[in-house]
């Protein structure tokens, strides 16, 4: 007799789900593997739940792209009172699941050894900076979203309003972008933003700092085209407000 879902593992079905592009939900993904080995249930009932738990994505209903039929009561319930909750989300991830994404990634530098009253809390850090470049990479099916760059290693999941200037908004995946570490560090210095319509608009600054070639190539090909958009989380036109008057450099 199959054995109904409990609460704590649709939590961390869902927090699964935020995690892995759309396309990539099957039975042998590593991370669906690692969540049913943790709570005790196959692949496959994994990769059926996540599908039930995609019929309640908005995004992917904009699209016109629905997830599984006969989802529960308790699935949408999850959905309702979790979607969003991010610091729920990633308290969420079991440890074997944690592993198995960031296996998917290449290894990061590892940082200077903290002091031991400070591991607690670069621990919970950690964790959910791996959760927003997570989602945030998955939403955008691993490729930067202004020039197409797919190698993982140059890839970043950039904050639209940065870390330190909203607790809110440090985990939200739709305040990312995935973006090339070139392209990254642009954004964050305010040297390229994305106005009303998504489209990549360049500072003068960045135009008189760099040659000319150099420039065209990089960048000036670039301006005035709409991103490639996320299979969910859109960046919020609230926070790119933000970074327009905020941060960009006009």
């Amino acid at each position: 007799m199959q054995k109904n879902w409990q609460r704590s593992e649709l939590l961390a079905a869902l927090a699964l789900y935020c995690q892995l592009p759309f396309g990539r939900i099957n039975h042998n993904n590593p991370a669906v593997i690692a969540l049913a080995k943790h709570i005790g249930r196959t692949p496959s009932a994994v990769t059926f739940k996540l599908g039930n738990l995609a019929s309640f994505d908005p995004t992917l209903q904009k699209r016109g792209v629905g997830g599984l039929k006969h989802a529960s009561a308790m699935d949408k319930k999850i959905w309702e009172e979790f979607a969003g909750d991010w610091t729920k989300l990633v308290d969420a991830v079991p440890a074997q699941v944690a592993k198995a994404l960031e296996q998917q990634q290449l290894p990061k530098k590892s940082p200077v050894p903290p002091a031991r009253t400070e591991v607690v809390g670069l621990s919970t850090q950690r964790r959910g900076q791996d959760f927003f470049r997570n989602a945030v990479l998955a939403a955008y099916d691993g490729t930067c979203c202004i020039t197409g760059i797919a190698e993982s290693g140059l890839l970043r999941a950039s904050h639209i309003i940065p870390w330190s200037k909203s607790e809110n908004d440090r985990l939200n995946p739709a305040n990312g972008l995935c973006l090339n570490c070139l392209h990254d560090a642009a954004f964050d210095r305010g040297l390229i933003t994305l106005d009303e319509q998504f489209r990549v608009v360049l500072s003068h600054a960045l135009r008189d700092c760099a040659p000319k070639k150099n420039y065209a190539a990089l960048f000036g090909r670039f301006e005035g085209k709409p991103i490639n958009k996320p299979s969910r989380f859109p960046p919020s036109s609230i926070n790119l407000e933000h970074h327009r008057n905020k941060v960009f450099v006009w």
